[in-house]
């Protein structure tokens, strides 16, 4: 199974450009949870975590909320571009223009997995440009998974013809070894929600600085000089 991005596939890569401060980024997915708790007047969480690798300098970014998720039916509107649920007279957002998710997550990281759970069923969806080019693959597309809930337990849907293989792609271009991980992943998170794995993290910069406070993640200004702060209406500055 994929989702179609119709679009360049150097078009997702070039979305890394479009948010200047990775603090917006992170925003920008926290914004997604807002909206869905606004349109049920519900209260939602959003977590974020900073998971290193073993043996490895790098480490991953995860994102999740205990919102409900996305439905089957929705997630082209969700990864395509210029689909957007928000109206024209909200205050203007990048996400306004169906642009939010594949910025957000292009700013903080070269690929993402994407884990969507619903009260019936769940989704993996792999969000790299750089499976697209090592696949010569022209047009933006998402292989994704789809796991179906049965006796409580989510079990992947076998009746797409494709699914090894897109089975094998994920595993191949992310961090996780088999389909128990994935499995175990969409059962770590809450009842339903949206979850995101950056991988590959944009770090050129040092704008995470993981080293001058053992318990947190700093973020830094762009060209790693100093902790990021954000001016807000009658305040002073504040620092992420």
């Amino acid at each position: 199974m994929k989702v179609q991005g119709l679009m360049s596939y150097s078009l997702l890569e070039s979305t890394s450009l479009e948010i200047d401060n990775i603090s917006q980024a992170i925003a920008e997915l926290a914004d997604n949870t807002r909206d869905a708790a606004a349109k049920r007047d519900v209260r939602l969480s959003f977590w974020i975590d900073f998971r290193s690798l073993p043996g490895s300098p790098e480490f991953e970014i995860h994102c999740w909320d205990n919102g409900p998720g996305v439905p089957k039916e929705r997630l082209q509107r969700m990864l395509g571009f210029g689909f957007s649920d928000k109206s024209a007279r909200e205050k203007e957002t990048i996400g306004q223009y169906g642009l939010g998710v594949k910025h957000a997550c292009m700013r903080l990281a070269h690929s993402a997995l994407i884990f969507i759970k619903t009260e019936e069923d769940a989704h993996v969806i792999l969000m790299s440009p750089g499976f697209l080019l090592s696949k010569e693959i022209e047009e933006i597309e998402y292989p994704t998974i789809r796991f179906t809930l049965e006796d409580g337990k989510f079990k992947i849907d076998d009746s797409d013809p494709d699914y090894l293989q897109t089975a094998e792609n994920l595993i191949a271009y992310s961090n996780l070894k088999s389909l128990e991980d994935m499995t175990k992943s969409i059962e770590e998170m809450p009842a339903t929600g949206v979850k995101y794995i950056l991988f590959q993290v944009r770090n050129n910069a040092k704008e995470f600085n993981l080293t001058d406070d053992s318990r947190d993640v700093i973020i830094m200004h762009s060209d790693g000089s100093r902790p990021f702060t954000q001016a807000r209406a009658g305040q002073a500055n504040t620092a992420m």
